[in-house]
């Protein structure tokens, strides 16, 4: 395939026409049966009532395509729901990218006897200490 042909896809689906009473917890268990869902929002007014659509976020892609191969068209509290693509999701994808292909970082283990230097209040680190690991890092941006 082509590199143009290959086409990024999100983790996160957008699901319309919801009934007012539907809940996160509808949308997670509703879309469980096809992948791990890590989030899921029905968006509400000022008022609290539901807007009628919500977004679930899976933990890989392949798991959003499948919803929306499959979700697509079902009852979910009596409702037909429309499953796509969450387009904000590609967008915010595709900006990442594109940041990252003009300003590759390179990550550079620290010796344990070097203490690293705060980071700068500008929103490019240049060091710090991972929190997971304690593995101490230093990142040098290019371009």
């Amino acid at each position: 395939m082509a590199e143009e042909e290959v086409m990024r896809v999100g983790r996160r689906v957008y699901v319309s026409n919801l009934a007012w009473k539907s809940s996160w917890q509808d949308l997670k268990d509703h879309f469980r049966s096809v992948g791990e869902v890590v989030y899921s929002n029905v968006i509400k007014d000022e008022s609290g009532r539901s807007k009628g659509w919500g977004i679930v976020e899976f933990a890989q892609p392949e798991e959003a395509v499948a919803a929306i191969s499959t979700l697509n068209g079902t009852d979910l509290g009596g409702r037909t729901i429309l499953v796509r693509e969450d387009r904000e999701d590609r967008c915010q994808l595709q900006l990442l990218e594109a940041q990252a292909w003009r300003h590759p970082i390179v990550a550079q283990p620290l010796s344990s006897s070097t203490t690293a230097p705060r980071p700068p209040t500008s929103s490019r680190p240049s060091s710090g200490t991972s929190a997971s690991t304690g593995f101490q890092y230093l990142v040098k941006w290019q371009g």
